[in-house]
Order: C-alpha cells, then sequence, then structure tokens
C-alpha cells in the first residue's frame, strides 16, 4: 500500500474514533438528562397535599402516643413514690422516654410552652407564635385543633395543644400551698430554679407537642 493509501486509512479511522467518542458522549449526555427528568417526574408526582396529608396524620399519631408514654411512666412515678418524685423523674428521664419515637419516625419531638419549667422546652418564636394562638383561642371559646406549619423549604411543623385536664397534672403546675405540696414544690425549685410553670387551673393551655419532619423523609413514605 502507498503512503498515500496509509494516510487516507488513518485518517478514516481517526474520524470514525472522534464520531464514536463523541456519540458516547452524545448518549451519557442523553442518558444523564433522561435520568434526571424521570427524578423530576419521580418528585411532581408527589403533591403538596399529599406530603401536609401524611404530616399531620404521623404527627397525630406521635403526638398521642408521646402523651400516653410520658403520661403514663410519671403517673407511675407519682403513684409509687409521691409527687415530688415525679418531678424528679420527668427531669432526668422525660426526653429520654421519647428517643425510641424520635428514631423510629426520623422527627424531633419537644414539649413547647409559655410557661416554661424545663429551659428545653423553650419555644422558638414559631412555636411561640402558634402557643399564643392556642391561648387566644382557649381564652376566646374556640376549639383548639392539630395545626401544621411550613418551616423553610426543607421541613414542617406539626403541634397539638396540651391542657390541664386532670389533677395530677395540677400536682406539679397547680398553686403551690394548694395542689403543689411543700415538698414538691421545694424539689421543683431544687431541680428548676427559674421555673414559671406553676398557678395553672384546669382547662388551661399547659404547652403543645412539637414535632418537625424533614420534607425528604416524608417523600420516601409516599
Amino acid at each position: 500500500m502507498s503512503r498515500y493509501g496509509f494516510l487516507i486509512l488513518f485518517i478514516l479511522i481517526g474520524t470514525w474514533s472522534c464520531r464514536t467518542e463523541k456519540s458516547d458522549e452524545k448518549q451519557e449526555g442523553i442518558s444523564e438528562e433522561l435520568s434526571d427528568e424521570m427524578d423530576n417526574r419521580k418528585l411532581k408526582r408527589v403533591k403538596e397535599g399529599e406530603i401536609l396529608g401524611l404530616a399531620s396524620e404521623l404527627g397525630a399519631e406521635i403526638a398521642e402516643k408521646s402523651q400516653r408514654v410520658l403520661g403514663g411512666n410519671l403517673k407511675k412515678a407519682m403513684s409509687e413514690n409521691g409527687a415530688a418524685y415525679a418531678v424528679e423523674f420527668c427531669n432526668a428521664n422525660a426526653y429520654s422516654i421519647l428517643d425510641s419515637l424520635r428514631d423510629r419516625y426520623k422527627v424531633e419531638i419537644k414539649r413547647a410552652s409559655l410557661k416554661v419549667r424545663n429551659p428545653d422546652d423553650d419555644p422558638t418564636d414559631l412555636e411561640r407564635q402558634i402557643l399564643e394562638a392556642y391561648q387566644y383561642n382557649i381564652e376566646s371559646g374556640i376549639e383548639l385543633q392539630d395545626n401544621i406549619q411550613r418551616v423553610g423549604t426543607d421541613q414542617l411543623l406539626f403541634s397539638r395543644p396540651i391542657v390541664i385536664k386532670d389533677g395530677i397534672c395540677l400536682s406539679c403546675h397547680g398553686n403551690p400551698g394548694s395542689e403543689i405540696n411543700p415538698a414538691t414544690q421545694e424539689r421543683i425549685k431544687e431541680l428548676y430554679p427559674a421555673d414559671n410553670a406553676t398557678g395553672h387551673e384546669f382547662g388551661q393551655l399547659r404547652g403543645m407537642w412539637s414535632i418537625t419532619f424533614d420534607k425528604g423523609e416524608l417523600v420516601k413514605m409516599l
């Protein structure tokens, strides 16, 4: 073969190789675009209403379980060793008792209040607004309901009001000297020097369950 023949063959091979590489790159680009489009379609199928509905459903379930688990443990502690011990038990165990629910549902669980005993219950600005709305509704005779609020673009906050409904609550949150006995009041002062959670009466707002969901975790469940 002449040197011109080799040159032509080399050019043809080089041209074919470039076309193959470009074809592969183009195919790869198409695959990435198609993959992204498919992911976008999957996300679009989950409507905002579905996410809010699931957060509301799970929030109610978690709030009910949290109240039952924590309330049950406090009642047991009180019946076995009295209200003063129940205050001590709550101080040491209240939030750790809820750890299994946090892990199971991948949420943050908190009891927020306008009259704080445990500093961990101090409300955020948004939680304070919701608590004040609940307080207004109680004072105005408006029925209290669960609430869902967006927190930024990635989270949802579910809240459920906690209302004083029985004498057991007043044993630790009622009026010192009447509902709260001296031993219990002394223990409260020792464990919570800045306590502001006494003086409650039946039917008053004690606080609320505050449950924060990650929207991405909710989408995975749908």
